[in-house]
């Protein structure tokens, strides 16, 4: 699956958005976000297993994935009103990930 942004966007305006949810995602939680572009992440959460996945609703939020971002210890899902718009994304600690899938590399250009 290659790359995007569940809007829709110029690649330029794709590219713009995700580094300023990078950049917020930074500033508010003190902790270094990687460059890795993650489709989906499978994880437990109290009893049971549920997958993000960008561009479909992440049930937990009922809030459509706009992108997840990944930190040294946890993965960011962020949807409009959790990571994006607003608020904090939906935290999850990598020892709770069961899966990561990410997006195919892109091709320099």
């Amino acid at each position: 699956m290659k790359f995007f942004i569940p809007q829709d966007l110029s690649k330029e305006q794709r590219d713009e958005l995700y580094d300023r949810m990078k950049i917020f995602a930074n500033r508010t939680l003190h902790s270094h976000v990687t460059n890795r572009k993650i489709y989906e992440i499978t994880f437990g959460h109290v009893e049971e297993t549920l997958t993000a996945r960008v561009g479909e609703v992440l049930e937990s939020v009922d809030e459509k994935v706009i992108v997840i971002l990944e930190t040294m210890n946890i993965y960011l899902i962020c949807t409009p009103s959790r990571g994006v718009q607003r608020g904090m994304p939906v935290l999850v600690g990598k020892p709770h990930t069961l899966e990561v899938v990410d997006f195919e590399a892109e091709a320099e250009t």
